[in-house]
């Protein structure tokens, strides 16, 4: 379960259904088209990118695209991890995993190294944990820290999916952001169930659930619907915090 946090005008508003010839198949919101900003295969992998700092970059593909290829040529997050280790990483970013067998991990990424994170249960949100990788962080990371730290309260109360789904995505969770004219804005819920190979998505804030079964998808039996609707308010005037 994540919220995506960006400016609406660089927001593809796209959740694609991917079969390509030569790869798994996929679901997940696309980013200038051919990239994603996470995703579930066809297998159970489940990955999404979290920004860190721009400040350090190098030769390398962007995370949008990473997300991509790992959820294409990946079955587990053994496959994975042992990928993108190998990529060259452009920017500084936390990759989230999990799979089917319910083994997950924060890859933190820089241009220059990547370090294993192993969470159980998976927490990831916008600054690296690992000492080796603290340096790259941004100068103030306490929003990203409070972030953390309340996704862990939630996780001790053993809600439902759909009821922390609803603490993501209310619009004055401390999880969901309304800066979009700073960039940091909540565009979209999304929760991705590996074992029952599920999406639970929601646009915008205080949307209701839409449940699309992925497995229905790979076996031909989904009508996929055109629209997916939500409430985006670009009129809030609150500074950042």
């Amino acid at each position: 379960m994540r919220n995506y946090d960006f400016s609406p005008t660089l927001y593809d508003a796209r959740l694609v259904f991917s079969n390509p010839m030569n790869g798994y198949a996929s679901v997940g919101f696309s980013q200038q088209i051919i990239g994603r900003l996470d995703g579930m295969n066809e297998y159970g992998l489940v990955v999404g990118l979290h920004f860190v700092n721009n400040d350090y970059h190098g030769e390398g593909f962007i995370a949008s695209t990473i997300v991509r290829i790992l959820l294409e040529q990946c079955k587990n997050i053994e496959e994975a991890l042992k990928l993108i280790t190998e990529l060259p990483h452009g920017y500084c970013y936390n990759y989230s995993m999990t799979d089917q067998s319910g083994q997950s991990i924060v890859v933190e990424a820089s241009p220059h190294k990547q370090e294993l994170r192993y969470e159980n249960p998976l927490i990831c949100t916008n600054h690296f944990q690992t000492t080796s990788m603290k340096e790259k962080n941004k100068k103030n990371i306490q929003g990203s820290v409070n972030r953390k730290h309340f996704i862990n309260n939630l996780i001790e109360k053993n809600l439902t999916t759909i009821a922390a789904y609803r603490h993501f995505n209310n619009g004055n969770s401390p999880l969901f952001f309304k800066h979009y004219q700073q960039y940091f804005g909540t565009l979209h819920t999304v929760v991705y169930s590996p074992k029952l190979l599920e999406v639970i998505v929601g646009i915008g804030e205080d949307a209701e659930p839409i449940t699309i079964s992925f497995k229905d998808y790979l076996n031909e039996a989904l009508t996929l619907p055109k629209k997916l609707k939500g409430w985006i308010d670009l009129n809030y005037k609150d500074g950042m915090e």
